[in-house]
């Protein structure tokens, strides 16, 4: 059999026997979880179900179907050869880091741990021989760097273009309050993916050899296999200055590029040893200065969602309402309603009560332009027309960020929502929603 074709035919196997692992089962039920708390916290805010937690569930298997099979391509088509022991370590890594943080859940982070740790190790042999340290020398230097690199820079590449195609739609709106202490809206977006997972181990004897260019990225075995894993990535992030769309498509751009500068100094690392410890210092120190960057530009701007002397803004729409069927989309700002001009939510529901067969609405959209859309209204339909505003000082909940450690959680996961009391009460937002970041796999 042709050693090109080899690859492929083993992927086809292991990933039939990733659809039955154990883990895909107990990381479908996480997805669900995840959802149903997610739609929880939208019924507590707005008294309405914005989403279903089976088709967000369904949603993200089938988005991550596709992204696991576009990495599996690029794992076992690069030869990025991890062997099992080091994928042991990683997750191990990364389940520590996240009892300081629940964001250092992610490869990038306990990827450049690890590799660093091994550059040092493979750069100065003789520092790790010291007999404490022997042990932990002689892991390090069987350590795959570039590998581990390019690992991390794939499983990033492919969050990037789910991110891009998915992470901004479906996003949870949420009541926020600003640096300087005003209520505004804005959306979380958090989106979880399961990926069928495989990656090229080394092989004790009996495996395949690959073409001759085979592989780019590997561990110098003479022989291989592939083993199948299911895997959870997900992204998170807080949108308060742009639209969840807009918001999504800039971090989606964002990640893509520290994936390819991280997959091409993990390249460089195959022919200049050096660089594999300087692949390792940017896997991780890139990725915190993604978040910090967002962070700052989040800061830097005006909050988008909020009331202004041009109207009520729209944070959200309800699906299938007569708002939706208006056109009316989040930032939108009501100008009149049936005539009358509103800048309050009395005004709003006041206006509507004028005429309750048809409402004719005035709106100025986020370009500056203004519409006229009208639309018959019936007895069945929202009191609001299905239109969530952003908050006023009067919201009966907000959410805060916190950057909370494993556990921190206290057994949450997402969001949970309480009321506000005269001084204001909050809704936590478990792991701070500001950062993407790869969550841990089986």
């Amino acid at each position: 059999m042709n050693g090109a074709l080899q690859p492929w035919l083993a992927m086809g196997k292991e990933w039939l026997r990733v659809a039955v692992h154990p883990a895909t089962f107990v990381f479908v039920a996480l997805l669900a979880a995840f959802y149903a708390r997610q739609v929880a916290l939208e019924r507590r805010l707005f008294f309405v179900r914005l989403r279903s937690v089976w088709r967000e569930t369904l949603h993200s298997v089938l988005m991550g179907a596709g992204g696991g099979l576009a990495a599996s391509a690029l794992l076992v088509g690069l030869g990025v050869v991890v062997h099992p022991h080091t994928l042991a370590v990683l997750w191990g890594v990364a389940l520590v880091l996240a009892i300081a943080r629940f964001r250092y859940l992610c490869l990038a982070y306990a990827g450049g741990i690890v590799g660093t740790a091994a550059s040092l190790a493979q750069l100065a042999p003789s520092a790790f021989a010291i007999p404490p340290l022997a042990p932990l020398g002689r892991f390090l230097l069987q350590v795959d760097v570039p590998s581990l690199a390019a690992l991390v820079a794939i499983l990033h590449l492919v969050e990037s273009v789910l991110v891009f195609l998915h992470g901004g739609n479906r996003a949870t709106p949420l009541f926020l309050r600003s640096p300087r202490g005003k209520l505004v809206g804005g959306y979380a977006l958090q989106r979880l993916w399961l990926l069928p997972l495989i990656v090229v181990v080394p092989a004790a004897g009996g495996g395949g050899g690959g073409p001759e260019w085979w592989p780019v990225f590997g561990s110098g075995a003479t022989s291989w296999t592939v083993a199948g894993l299911p895997a959870l990535i997900g992204y998170s992030d807080v949108a308060l200055t742009r639209t969840a769309q807009e918001k999504a498509r800039h971090a989606a751009g964002w990640l893509l590029a520290y994936s390819l500068i991280l997959l091409a100094l993990a390249g460089w690392a195959r022919v200049w040893l050096p660089a594999a410890l300087l692949a390792s210092t940017f896997a991780a120190v890139g990725h915190e200065a993604l978040i910090r960057f967002g962070r700052w530009q989040e800061r830097g701007r005006p909050a988008l969602f909020q009331h202004d002397a041009e109207g009520l803004c729209v944070l959200a729409v309800l699906p299938g309402s007569p708002a939706e069927a208006m056109g009316i989309v989040p930032g939108d700002r009501l100008r009149r309603v049936n005539g009358v001009e509103v800048r309050t939510r009395l005004d709003l529901h006041a206006a509507l009560s004028r005429n309750r067969a048809h409402c004719r609405l005035e709106v100025l959209d986020q370009n500056g332009e203004v519409r006229l859309v009208q639309r018959t209204v019936y007895a069945t339909d929202h009191h609001q027309l299905g239109i969530v505003l952003a908050p006023d000082e009067d919201a009966p909940y907000y959410v805060e960020v916190e950057d909370t450690g494993l556990f921190g959680l206290r057994g949450r996961t997402g969001m949970q929502a309480s009321r506000r009391s005269p001084v204001g009460s909050r809704a936590e937002v478990a792991d701070g929603a500001r950062e993407p970041s790869e969550t841990a796999s089986s």
